[in-house]
């Protein structure tokens, strides 16, 4: 019989082997008492582990059963434009991407994957930069992976409102000039919460089986195609709704899609989810996406076409406070 116990009183953890010895720890703000916590609760989660080991074909099952429900397979995938590429077959230069698993779909596979431990801490915060590491751990197996991000509190703005600190100025994929403002509270937490959410993706995949990944990723594609093919016209109005939803007009759409959406296959269709899963995600903006679409690939012909805009961000961390030109009154 396991004679292991965890319990927590208030703000106390208690971990207790053979009712023997315990070890009790308060949640001191002094460094070694949150060091003694850590330890704590990791334990408690290996302990736990121990006693209720994972099934990897209950979790293949569990996450299947996700992915063949159309809600959910519509979220599961991101898809990412990495620039125009040389179709082989055609000869024509088309967009190229990078498809993997969502924010989403990782968090469920988590859960079914079950005896997982996420951390999340601030290593290092100024006024000008924040460092947080996220790390993902398997506490049955022991195995874990994080990594460390420092994140710039700023935030580009068109236009600058009374009483906000601007640091900088620069010119977009659009020719507009924008402005770099520090960010506020609520700012700062969006975008910590985007990242946050990003490496837990990145971390927590590396943890989970690749042949049933795998799996995944076909099952979600069939169901969005067979969910695609029952009403065409109910599936185009709700990824046009999806993308009105975070200002991306039809308009913009077509241009995109290369001048008509209006019969939009299952291809197209998918192709949007994906495309808009990746702008909820905040793993890229539209103007980004755009600016691949039409930045000619090294080697393709750029004979009537635009110079490409660069994006590479201002190193203003270091500037003086910047205070946009005002225009006078005559």
């Amino acid at each position: 019989m396991d004679n292991t116990e965890v319990s927590k009183r208030g703000s106390t953890v208690a971990v207790r082997e053979h009712l023997a010895d315990e070890v009790t720890v308060g949640h001191d703000m002094a460094p070694t008492a949150a060091a003694a916590a850590a330890k704590a609760e990791i334990e408690a989660r290996i302990l736990a582990a121990w006693k209720r080991p994972r099934d990897v074909d209950q979790f293949r099952e569990g996450i299947l059963k996700d992915c063949r429900r159309p809600g959910f397979a519509e979220v599961a995938l991101y898809r990412k434009p990495v620039g125009r590429k040389k179709n082989d077959t055609t000869g024509k230069w088309e967009m190229a991407f990078a498809i993997d698993f969502s924010v989403r779909f990782i968090e469920s596979a988590i859960q079914h994957w079950r005896n997982t431990h996420i951390t999340e801490r601030i290593d290092y915060e100024d006024s000008d930069t924040l460092a947080m590491t996220v790390g993902v751990v398997d506490v049955e197996r022991n195995v874990g992976y994080s990594f460390q991000a420092t994140l710039d509190k700023l935030v580009e703005r068109k236009e600058v409102k009374a009483g906000r600190k601007t640091r900088g100025m620069r010119e977009n994929s659009y020719g507009d000039v924008v402005y770099l403002v520090e960010a506020t509270k609520d700012e700062m937490r969006n975008v910590q919460g985007a990242e946050r959410s990003k490496l837990l993706r990145d971390q927590g995949k590396r943890l989970l089986p690749r042949d049933i990944l795998d799996e995944c990723r076909e099952q979600i594609e069939k169901t969005m195609a067979d969910d695609a093919a029952k009403d065409p016209d109910s599936a185009k109005k709700k990824v046009l709704d999806k993308f009105a939803a975070l200002g991306v007009s039809a308009t913009m759409l077509k241009e995109y899609m290369g001048g008509t959406i209006e019969a939009l296959n299952a291809k197209d269709l998918s192709e949007l989810t994906t495309l808009y899963t990746g702008l909820k995600e905040g793993s890229y903006t539209w103007a980004e996406i755009m600016r691949i679409r039409n930045e000619p690939a090294e080697g393709e012909p750029t004979e009537g076409t635009a110079p490409p805009r660069t994006r590479a961000r201002d190193k203003v961390m270091g500037q003086a406070p910047f205070t946009p030109p005002t225009t006078e009154k005559t």
